[in-house]
């Protein structure tokens, strides 16, 4: 039984950015500042996608408060 199905050596694929961090990686090492750089500006970018979606959640929060629920009236029909 192959224990490494779907690992990069079995597929022959390999994400590009990953590929290239470990590049990096190996160049500069772990404490690099440019992979301190790369850490910190995926945290901006992940703190901004959170704020999107708390954006959004408020909204939907408000607009559910908000919406006012309509009166069914009566119709007479003539035959």
């Amino acid at each position: 039984m192959d224990t490494n199905k779907g690992s990069k050596e079995t597929t022959g694929q390999v994400c590009p950015i990953c590929g290239l961090l470990t590049c990096f990686i190996e160049l500069f090492g772990q404490e690099s500042d440019f992979l301190k750089h790369m850490n910190n500006s995926w945290i901006e970018f992940l703190e901004g996608i959170k704020s999107l979606l708390d954006h959004y959640i408020d909204y939907l929060k408000e607009k559910k408060s908000t919406h006012k629920k309509r009166e069914l009236i009566r119709i007479e029909v003539e035959d």
